[in-house]
């Protein structure tokens, strides 16, 4: 799982040669966009983002995945 920084969206990984890297050695590069970032709504509620919600996203696409072991590289740049 590669999670994205601030003000950037899933895309970004794909750029970059750890992506790259993590797939030629076998494993499986999943991202997605976060709250408010890529193709996820826009919502201006910051009640939208409370109560660990990107977390909360992620476990629920892992658990819809049956992925029950993933390690996790997320970057911020806030």
């Amino acid at each position: 799982m590669l999670i994205h920084g601030f003000i950037s969206n899933s895309t970004s990984w794909k750029r970059t040669a750890i992506y790259n890297d993590l797939l030629n050695r076998g494993y499986k590069g999943i991202v997605l966009d976060m709250h408010g970032n890529g193709q996820t709504d826009k919502t201006n509620d910051s009640l939208a983002y409370d109560h660990d919600a990107e977390e909360k996203d992620i476990i629920r696409l892992m658990t819809y995945l049956k992925i029950k072991r993933y390690n996790v590289v997320g970057y911020c740049r806030g």
